[in-house]
């Protein structure tokens, strides 16, 4: 009876220590990531407001591992677009904008 109990305490400890050492990674790899992101986004406010709070990526690590996390919409950007192909797309939006408005 004592070596089942000890079998099972001594297993829950090493899936939690399992568990912690992966939790540990997790949020070492976000940090990186993070880092990596906001190098040159250190003014705009959306990084100001997550950097301002410390649990932020501690809070992200819990809910991707527990598997809550849900991917919000993102705010989109345009990269890179030369010039010349820039001007042919403005073209293109404002005759279908136009098109649009006659009918």
């Amino acid at each position: 009876m004592i070596i089942k109990i000890y079998l099972i305490i001594h297993s829950y400890v090493f899936y939690v220590n399992k568990r912690i050492k992966k939790m540990l990674k997790l949020q070492k790899d976000i940090k990186k990531a993070y880092l990596e992101a906001r190098r040159h986004k250190k003014w705009k406010a959306n990084t100001l407001q997550f950097s301002l709070n410390d649990n932020s990526l501690k809070n992200l690590a819990l809910k991707i591992a527990n598997k809550n996390y849900h991917i919000k919409p993102s705010l989109c950007f345009i990269a890179f677009i030369p010039e010349k192909e820039l001007e042919k797309i403005c073209i293109k939006l404002f005759k279908t904008l136009g098109e649009e408005k006659k009918v």
